[in-house]
């Protein structure tokens, strides 16, 4: 659109002409700003949405979202039945060592010594004394932010079981209501003869009242329901295979995968993501594979998502 402002009279007064010549000159300028502002008023609009990408973005940015982050939430929203199979890896920023990395529990082969069958029950006051010392160091803690992410995704349906080789509890007590504990747990004690379960506080009462080993009323002994070196598997292992073998998706967070049977439940998944600080056997079959701490990485994914909710926009 353009605009013109014209005088129509003639006139051949030189002021009448000087004034004309202001007029032409008010006209020109008159002229280019009507007409930069008519293209701007004809520019072409946003496409559909760019408004609410441009908020994304900013969001990926502010919570330095990545590539593998945004593959991890499109593969979790797409996969029809997802396992997360967890290590010690998510439990070290709750303040509970891990067991394999160069600072790990098992470096110590007093700890491996310690917590073994053998010294349960060949070496009962070893085992109850120093032991139980041991695993009272992963009690008492609290979920952190790993924890308190896998059971949000499992309260949006993004994950449907966890199987954790953690005998700490804090998928449960972070709110996760499918947990398969294939290591045991620290809630729990029972009679080696009767099978009889009591808390664990029942044990350790007993060991500070100086009765070791601690007995059940059947005259057996107690002990924590821990899978200890030398034990079986429990019964929940079998389920654990059967819901991996089930698993479109598997997320490894947090195992080195180096415990036998354990680090074979990965294979028996559809497709694989691994969230571990130190590389692993299985980094190389994975198509997600992310070095990081396990709550940074789950704590920018539980962001991502809520963005995307909160803006609207599919995650693809």
């Amino acid at each position: 659109m353009r605009v013109t402002c014209t005088d129509s009279s003639d006139s051949s007064d030189p002021a009448e002409s000087a004034r004309s010549d202001e007029s032409s000159d008010a006209s020109d300028k008159c002229d280019k700003s009507i007409e930069c502002k008519s293209l701007m008023n004809f520019a072409e609009p946003d496409a559909p949405g760019a408004a609410q990408q441009r908020l994304v973005t900013k969001w990926e940015e502010r919570i330095a979202v990545t590539s593998a982050v945004k593959d991890l939430a499109q593969t979790l929203k797409h996969a029809k039945y997802t396992v997360v199979l967890t290590g010690a890896g998510v439990s070290t920023e709750s303040g509970i060592p891990d067991f394999r990395s160069s600072r790990g529990l098992w470096r110590n082969m007093d700890a491996v010594r310690l917590l073994s069958l053998e010294t349960l029950y060949y070496q009962p006051e070893v085992f109850y004394t120093k032991g139980l010392e041991l695993l009272g160091t992963m009690r008492g803690k609290k979920p952190n932010a790993a924890h308190k992410t896998l059971a949000w995704l499992e309260q949006r349906t993004l994950v449907d079981t966890v199987i954790t080789q953690n005998i700490d509890g804090l998928h449960n007590e972070s709110g996760s209501n499918r947990v398969l504990e294939i290591h045991g747990n620290l809630r729990t004690s029972s009679c080696r003869d009767c099978r009889r379960e009591t808390p664990f506080e029942f044990l350790a009462d007993a060991v500070k009242e100086g009765i070791v080993p601690p007995k059940c009323r059947c005259g057996g002994i107690v002990r924590p329901n821990v899978v200890f070196f030398g034990d079986p598997m429990p019964p929940c292992f079998d389920e654990a295979v059967q819901v991996a073998q089930k698993a479109d998706f598997m997320l490894v967070v947090g195992s080195s995968l180096q415990v036998a049977p354990v680090a074979h439940l990965p294979s028996l998944a559809k497709q694989l993501a691994i969230i571990n600080l130190e590389p692993t056997p299985y980094d190389s079959e994975a198509s997600i594979v992310i070095h990081d701490r396990a709550g940074t990485v789950l704590t920018r994914l539980l962001e991502y998502i809520k963005a995307q909710d909160n803006t609207g926009i599919s995650m693809g």
